[in-house]
């Protein structure tokens, strides 16, 4: 069979690539092959024809392999409206993140106290939230503040117990160095009010070390370091699949304590292996259709349903692609198979 090469066709839905291809050989093969294989077919479309209600009969070849083509189609459809996405944390001691493109912030110029409709330049807006100095709760190193930059706290102690960043353009890509991880601190991710992921500290941390002297128990900015201990502190990147992307970024803590983070980190391209290397962090967790899994290695399929680091297409231009290259192949064997047909039509 001729290589398909249009890009369209290779960033579609894996499955319906399979199809395609498979329907593709099927109708490039020679006819004089699938003689017999028609006379099956004639043989029991007339059994179903004769049983039929009078003024119903049967699809014609093509009619049939169209509706076939409908059917996978739909479930492979289904499939490609799957969410995906990665969870992996970076080294101890590492406060940003090492993708390249990505937009940060630092809430250095955000004012201390309660900052409402906080605008996130080029990214989107935070409704509201509540920004203190570094100290051993969080803060890290930047440029101008050597001992730690402001940091948003949310908690019941902290002006709101949520904190939504809605995001001006769809992303697949979010970090931030999450500090003194408890078991109060949730962030969820929605795309026009659909839930993606929603994670907490249980299912991020749990295969991160913990305690002193774990690098990752306690502080590690030397300002404060190894101060408050007993909690976890890690970067942390959340990798959309390619096709899973959010909208709005939910943070919130409804216990007696805070969600400390710092380096909010934003990026609108999924993780490319292509442009961007292997993936960022250690693999801990996988939410894939609503379910969270704990992961130690990149899952095999991840990303699979459309060409990494780009946002699939739109599955109609996918499907209407497909029929396309079908009804191509149909056409083109058309009048060889036209031939043998012939010598079968009074059968049908």
């Amino acid at each position: 069979m001729k290589p398909i090469k249009s890009l369209l066709f290779l960033e579609c839905n894996e499955e319906v690539r399979k199809i395609t291809a498979v329907l593709l050989n099927l109708y490039s093969r020679n006819p004089i092959e699938v003689e017999s294989e028609i006379i099956t077919l004639n043989r029991m479309r007339q059994i179903k024809a004769d049983k039929a209600p009078r003024g119903i009969g049967m699809p014609g070849a093509n009619g049939s392999v169209l509706a076939a083509l409908a059917v996978l189609f739909a479930a492979a459809s289904a499939r490609a409206q799957s969410e995906d996405m990665v969870v992996s944390y970076e080294p101890a001691g590492v406060w940003n993140s090492p993708l390249s493109g990505t937009s940060v912030e630092n809430f250095n110029n955000a004012s201390l106290g309660m900052n409402n409709n906080l605008n996130w330049n080029g990214v989107g807006t935070i409704n509201a939230i509540d920004v203190i100095p570094a100290n051993q709760y969080g803060g890290v190193p930047t440029p101008g503040y050597p001992n730690g930059n402001n940091y948003p706290v949310i908690g019941p102690g902290f002006g709101t117990t949520t904190s939504t960043l809605t995001l001006n353009q769809n992303s697949s890509y979010f970090g931030m160095e999450w500090s003194a991880a408890d078991q109060y601190n949730t962030v969820s991710f929605f795309n026009n009010g659909s839930l993606v992921a929603s994670l907490n500290e249980a299912s991020v941390f749990k295969q991160i070390p913990s305690g002193w002297p774990s690098p990752y128990g306690g502080n590690p900015n030397p300002a404060f370091l190894g101060q408050d201990y007993g909690e976890q502190f890690a970067f942390i990147n959340f990798l959309g699949a390619p096709g899973t992307s959010w909208n709005q970024i939910v943070i919130s803590n409804n216990g007696y304590t805070g969600f400390e983070s710092s380096d909010w980190t934003s990026r609108v391209n999924a993780w490319n292996p292509l442009t961007d290397g292997t993936l960022p962090g250690t693999p801990a967790v996988q939410v894939l259709n609503g379910i969270t899994s704990q992961i130690t290695s990149l899952p095999s399929d991840f990303g699979a349903g459309a060409a990494p680091g780009a946002p699939a297409p739109p599955m109609g231009a996918c499907l209407a692609f497909a029929a396309v290259l079908v009804l191509q192949a149909l056409r083109s064997r058309k009048k060889s198979v036209h031939k043998i047909l012939r010598k079968y039509r009074d059968t049908v």
